[in-house]
């Protein structure tokens, strides 16, 4: 995405998560962790060099994105809004987020996953399904917006991706402890 382009995907799933708040289905004090970086190519980098430049100008990532445009609605005054840009792709953001959310202390805790109808939902439940910690629970809601094929196909993509990373026996394995998604001092 671009500086000054709207990503619709993730306006769309703000907007289904606002909606979900505002009816009840999620709680108002809901804990909102934002982890998207700036860019696949290197997500924890804000300094890009715009063409026809020499001098590097800071971007704003997709997290910081979403919770500036979050901040700004109606229904989320009791949410805590974490942004964290660090990391990109589905599992590294689940991943981080339950990491950030143990941190806080919390040994026990409900996800609420918003997701593209198209292949993110499912992959975000296959991701989930294989490196939740013990005792967390989580629902996923879609939102169905229109995919041009080529993001479809990348989508597919994706999903056949996750499912050999995420192959049979791991789903046997024992659940992780909350404490080993907790980053040592040092």
């Amino acid at each position: 995405m671009k500086a000054g382009e709207e990503d619709t995907e993730s306006v769309a799933r703000c907007q289904k998560g606002i909606e979900l708040v505002q009816q009840g289905i999620i709680p108002a004090n809901v804990i909102i962790p934002l982890t998207a970086g700036y860019g696949k190519e290197d997500p924890a980098n804000p300094w890009r060099l715009s063409p026809g430049s020499s001098t590097p100008q800071r971007g704003e990532s997709l997290a910081e994105q979403q919770a500036a445009f979050l901040r700004k609605q109606a229904g989320l005054e009791k949410a805590i809004i974490i942004e964290q840009p660090l990391i990109w792709g589905t599992g590294n953001e689940i991943r981080e987020s339950i990491r950030i959310i143990a941190e806080l202390g919390y040994e026990r805790a409900h996800f609420s996953f918003v997701a593209t109808a198209g292949g993110q939902l499912w992959r975000s439940r296959l991701v989930w399904s294989a490196i939740y910690p013990k005792g967390w629970t989580a629902d996923f809601y879609g939102v169905l917006i229109p995919l041009p094929f080529a993001r479809k196909r990348h989508e597919l993509a994706s999903l056949l991706k996750y499912c050999v990373m995420f192959k049979a026996p791991a789903f046997f394995r024992p659940r992780p402890e909350v404490k080993d998604y907790v980053k040592k001092k040092t």
